[in-house]
């Protein structure tokens, strides 16, 4: 019996031995998985990586552009202004000539009624 013994015990050994051999070789499976999936996650990184620095490029450039169109929209608003202001200042010596031309046209409509007045005489 006891010899029975020793071959289950050898038997559930082997068994054993064989279910190390078998858990070794899933284990090296996974470690070979996660090795993949490291190498797939670090160049999905990297890709992520790239396309995201090309964002904040793009980002910056338009930053940029905004940047420089608030510029020149101040500008602007500052030229309509001063252009503004030279228009009224026109519009007011223009108005201030045309008075002095209707003045000066009725002296000289005076003038030509003295005129006829003293021909006449």
């Amino acid at each position: 019996m006891d010899e029975n013994k020793l071959d289950l015990i050898l038997s559930e050994i082997g068994g054993l031995r064989s279910e190390v051999g078998s858990l070794r070789s899933e284990m090296n499976d996974m470690k070979f998985e996660v090795s993949d999936m490291k190498s797939k996650i670090q160049s999905v990184r990297s890709e992520f990586t790239e396309k995201f620095q090309k964002v904040d490029d793009e980002f910056r450039k338009v930053h940029t552009r905004f940047d420089h169109n608030e510029s020149m929209i101040g500008q602007l608003i500052h030229m309509v202004g001063e252009q503004n202001k030279a228009n009224k200042e026109i519009r007011a010596e223009q108005n201030t000539l045309e008075h002095s031309v209707d003045i000066l046209n009725r002296r000289q409509l005076r003038m030509e009624a003295d005129i006829e007045v003293l021909k006449k005489k």
